[in-house]
């Protein structure tokens, strides 16, 4: 049941406009081995927005986000995703907006659940489904196409695999954050893992 997640690439000029990141989230009960088996370490420097390459997160919904500066980055590909899963749920979230490709997944007990991808260049309505997502899927793209009927100048189905992975995680890359003294994001550093 696995699709091959799209391998994003982007050029230089393209870094300067529009999102072009992705993250992970497993519940925050499973962060430490988690960020272990990524080879990742939380590190005392805080953000108050995901600014750096890798940064983590708790959050209020009871999960843990790690979020990359990149939308293919390797803790993302199906090899990492299956090992991860193994410990914990996980939900995934790749945001390419130069190329007009979104992607969310679900993985758990070392297999992939779902997988929802919009990819613009297959048409403004374009949206793969495989597996079986939440209910709370067919919601959000009804109402999404709505939008686009209505403003066809717009790819509002893009929006529809950040929503679902949204409305499951209660994050979001380009969301208000937390504005607390310290900052919500520990910057995390690499160490060894997948």
């Amino acid at each position: 049941m696995t699709v091959e997640q799209p391998d994003i690439q982007i050029s230089r000029e393209d870094q300067q406009m529009g999102f072009s990141v992705s993250w992970l989230a497993i519940p925050v009960t499973a962060k430490d081995s988690a960020l272990a088996t990524l080879g990742f370490v939380e590190t005392n420097e805080r953000e108050w927005l995901p600014e750096s390459s890798l940064v983590g997160a708790s959050l209020p919904t009871g999960w843990y986000v790690v979020c990359f500066e990149h939308p293919s980055p390797a803790a993302l590909k199906p090899e990492s995703l299956r090992l991860l899963s193994r410990q914990a749920i996980e939900v995934a979230c790749q945001v390419e907006e130069h190329a007009m490709v979104s992607t969310s997944a679900c993985w758990s007990d070392g297999k992939e659940q779902w997988f929802v991808v919009h990819d613009a260049e297959d048409g403004p309505t374009n949206l793969e489904v495989v597996g079986n997502p939440p209910a709370a899927l067919e919601e959000i793209r009804l109402a999404k196409l709505r939008l686009q009927e209505s403003q066809r100048n717009v790819d509002h189905v893009f929006d529809v695999p950040l929503a679902l992975a949204e409305s499951l995680v209660g994050f979001r890359h380009d969301a208000a954050f937390d504005d607390s003294e310290e900052g919500m994001f520990a910057v995390l550093a690499r160490g060894r893992g997948v």
